[in-house]
């Protein structure tokens, strides 16, 4: 994903990041793709021009890719009403998203580019999720889009993900087009041996974690 370099740096100057390193995330994650899918990073937590934030894409020549919950946790907003891919450099451009909140603890995850109604469509045709669903790691939450400022291949599907702490989450509220608010972000740790930090071009796949 390409974006716009002032977009960069509003995006770093309202969530708090700083350029200082950042711990790892609390918790480790499942791959937030369904089961048996490869998933490509395409871009890792050191090459994403949002810092610590990860590029992924199913690789398995599927027309859809269902995106997971990396964890159990409760939707706390949803966006998903737009369709549209937008040239990187606009900075109009309106992104769809969930961020899912996670317990115990402070860590929330961010699922963007999601496909246009499929958080909030009744099944088969989404995941039929309101704000305040509860969901458990492997859940269906939405397919994989490209919905806002997504380049790439295959169109720019993919998923960005992030890891972050929110400042104050009785307040936090997305705004503007990403639909972001202050956080301090993590480095996202899987379940996919190692250290669990995934590395740009390698391909994993997707599974629960070992219980």
């Amino acid at each position: 994903m390409r974006v716009a370099p002032e977009l960069v740096a509003t995006i770093l100057l309202f969530a708090g990041i700083s350029a200082c390193a950042q711990p790892n995330s609390m918790f480790v994650y499942r791959l937030p793709y369904e089961d048996g899918t490869d998933v490509e990073v395409w871009q890792d937590h050191e090459t994403h021009p949002l810092p610590y934030a990860l590029d992924l894409a199913g690789q398995n020549d599927d027309p859809t890719y269902r995106i997971v919950a990396a964890r159990p946790g409760t939707v706390r907003f949803i966006r998903d009403q737009f369709s549209t891919n937008c040239d990187p450099d606009v900075t109009s451009c309106f992104n769809n998203f969930v961020w899912i909140q996670h317990a115990p603890g402070e860590e929330w995850t961010k699922y963007s580019h999601v496909a246009e109604g499929s958080v909030t469509s009744a099944p088969p045709d989404g995941a039929g999720l309101v704000v305040g669903s509860e969901v458990v790691a492997g859940q269906w939450i939405g397919n994989e889009g490209n919905v806002g400022m997504a380049t790439g291949e295959n169109m720019g599907r993919h998923l960005h993900f992030e890891v972050v702490i929110p400042d104050d989450p009785e307040t936090a509220q997305p705004t503007g087009t990403v639909g972001d608010f202050p956080y301090d972000a993590r480095i996202p740790r899987f379940c996919v041996g190692g250290d669990g930090i995934l590395v740009k071009d390698d391909i994993h796949e997707a599974g629960p974690c070992p219980s």
